[in-house]
């Protein structure tokens, strides 16, 4: 009975060595890659300058290290314009002037981020057309005008220009572009007739 159970714990003490032999080879797995932070984040177009009520040419940004997962800004974009958080692709149209300014922009993904400064103005449009309420106009000296006013489109208007300058008696207001006086002369070409004709030049 005795050298049975000799044999008996034998045979168990080398089952239990080769679980354990086995149990030690399998647990060597290889580790998970390490993710890169983003770096040297940067726009293709950066000043940027935009016109107000013209849609902007897309602003893409470009970055190393790892694969950006989610963009940000702070402040706020000028009012029209928006950030794509999965590209940080800017775009829209701009709908208020905006004096030059900067913008944070970040870049994160899980281990880390990037951040640049984007700077953006957004001027306001060139005027696009004058014309007159009354643009070939007919007058008689000594006679009161009524005030001849002008129409534009495009972006406001600063400030109105005339050349040459007007007939003798006939004001010109550089701040609204209306013209208005009594006529004191009569044009040369049209002596004896008792009215005057001059057409508009603007700068």
């Amino acid at each position: 009975m005795s050298l049975f159970r000799r044999v008996v714990l034998s045979i168990s003490t080398g089952l239990v060595f080769l679980l354990g032999c086995g149990g030690g080879s399998s647990g060597g797995g290889s580790s998970a890659p390490v993710i890169q932070a983003p770096t040297a984040l940067a726009y293709s177009t950066n000043p940027a300058i935009y016109t107000k009520g013209t849609a902007i040419t897309i602003n893409s940004p470009s970055s190393g290290g790892g694969a950006v997962v989610a963009y940000s800004v702070s402040p706020s974009l000028p009012a029209g314009l928006s950030l794509n958080t999965s590209s940080g692709v800017i775009s829209g149209t701009p709908t208020a002037i905006t004096a030059v300014a900067g913008y944070e922009v970040t870049a994160t993904n899980s281990s880390g981020k990037a951040s640049t400064t984007l700077t953006i103005t957004v001027k306001d449009a060139a005027p696009a057309g004058l014309s007159y309420s009354s643009p070939k106009p007919t007058y008689t000296k000594g006679v009161t005008i009524a005030a001849n006013s002008p129409v534009t489109s495009g972006g406001a208007v600063l400030s109105y220009g005339v050349a040459p300058d007007l007939p003798d008696g006939l004001q010109f207001d550089s701040a609204s572009g209306t013209i208005s006086g009594t006529p004191k002369v009569l044009c040369p070409a049209r002596v004896g007739q008792g009215w005057i004709t001059f057409s508009l030049g603007t700068r």
